[in-house]
């Protein structure tokens, strides 16, 4: 890979940044649900069939530890319907690749 090319990840952006505020929408909805629902622990690991640390890890929003499909797949357990809107497109910069 050419160092130019290389992705770049960073605090302030980066498709890092992206895929967390995608993670971070969906958490945000399930633990709202969950605690509409009055789902404690023991519940949220028995609904979703996980363990109790990983449902520890839920509980208090352990975002790192859970990928977006996850996350889709249990709030669909909850029958929630996930509609992805994109809001805007940024222009990009053209790389020009050695043939």
């Amino acid at each position: 890979m050419y160092p130019s090319a290389r992705q770049r990840h960073s605090r302030f952006g980066g498709p890092q940044l992206d895929h967390m505020r995608v993670r971070s929408a969906l958490f945000d909805l399930l633990l709202r649900i969950a605690r509409e629902d009055r789902l404690d622990q023991w519940a949220f690991a028995h609904m979703f069939n996980i363990s109790q640390p990983r449902a520890s890890d839920a509980v208090h929003r352990r975002i790192e530890k859970f990928n977006s499909e996850t996350l889709i797949d249990m709030l669909a357990r909850l029958g929630v319907r996930i509609e992805l809107h994109v809001a805007e497109r940024f222009p990009y910069k053209r790389w020009n690749f050695p043939r």
